[in-house]
């Protein structure tokens, strides 16, 4: 969040999406049910795979203040670095 917002409006950032995280937490579940009881299970996983296909580019817009590349990794070295520290711990 602080990459993506002015120091001044951080407070009013944070309640926003923390607001926006519980009322998404109970309108979703109670829409996910709904959905599930009078279609199906599969129909609810595939709304659920749609949701998030539609929310990846919008995620990918989101623009920071830290440019890219900035680690000096590659986006292959870094997965494998991360999967290193993963596998290395219980």
């Amino acid at each position: 969040m602080p990459q993506t917002v002015p120091t001044q409006r951080l407070r009013q950032a944070n309640a926003f999406i923390q607001s926006s995280v519980y009322a998404g937490t109970i309108i979703g579940a109670s829409l996910g049910g709904l959905l599930i009881s009078t279609v199906g299970a599969g129909w609810g996983l595939a709304v659920d795979t749609l949701g998030f296909a539609l929310a990846a580019p919008l995620y990918y817009a989101v623009r920071t203040g830290m440019p890219q590349g900035e680690t000096g990794y590659s986006f292959w070295q870094a997965l494998r670095y991360g999967w290193q520290e993963f596998t290395v711990r219980s």
